[in-house]
């Protein structure tokens, strides 16, 4: 190979691992700036209960997922939507926080855990104050659009939570065991046995 060659090659394998690396950086740059983002807004949209600092990290097409809420709140879009709900939950829960204790970044999604606490000092949906406090665990995975949240998907221990408060109700058993037939009662069924042909076997 000439040693011009040897060059241009040299040349193209330093670029594209340079390339390589310039991309890698700037992932990792987005991760980490999304990371800071979910960092802020806990702190100010949720702790501080700030509801401008909403409108700095949501898009104006968000979504919110969570099976956990009544059916009507279970899909929320929109800034003003997720406002609202965070108001009524404040009013419910005055003194609410929320304590990232994992987070993991992957492209343009975000993973944390939160461990929540509040007293239940207000109205809440249909339950009035009951004065009782709750220490739950929430897992939330967020997807970023051009810096902002554009998508979440949201999920606690709903059972946890209303039973803390007293205001889960078990579900009264589906069927009266006491009348269930005795084994003396019960239906036999013979299973007549398979007969084997004279002559075969060993």
């Amino acid at each position: 190979m000439s040693r011009n060659a040897l060059a241009i090659v040299s040349l193209t394998i330093v670029v594209c691992f340079g390339f390589m690396a310039g991309c890698c950086d700037q992932n990792a740059s987005m991760e980490e700036q999304n990371q800071l983002v979910v960092v802020e807004i806990t702190e100010q949209g949720v702790n501080m209960q700030n509801p401008d600092k909403w409108d700095d990290v949501l898009t104006p097409g968000y979504v919110r997922h969570c099976q956990a809420m009544p059916p009507e709140l279970q899909e929320m879009t929109g800034i003003n939507e997720m406002k609202k709900f965070l108001a009524e939950h404040f009013a419910a829960f005055p003194d609410w926080n929320e304590q990232i204790d994992f987070m993991l970044a992957d492209g343009d999604k975000v993973a944390y855990i939160t461990t929540d606490t509040g007293t239940h000092t207000g109205q809440m949906g249909p339950y009035a104050a009951t004065g009782k406090s709750v220490n739950v665990k929430t897992f939330i995975i967020h997807r970023f659009e051009d810096g902002k949240i554009a998508e979440s998907w949201v999920m606690w221990d709903n059972v946890a939570f209303l039973s803390q408060l007293g205001l889960f109700i078990p579900a009264e058993p589906t069927a009266d065991m006491s009348k269930l037939p005795s084994e003396s009662q019960q239906i036999k069924i013979d299973t007549p046995k398979k007969k084997i042909p004279k002559g075969s076997g060993g």
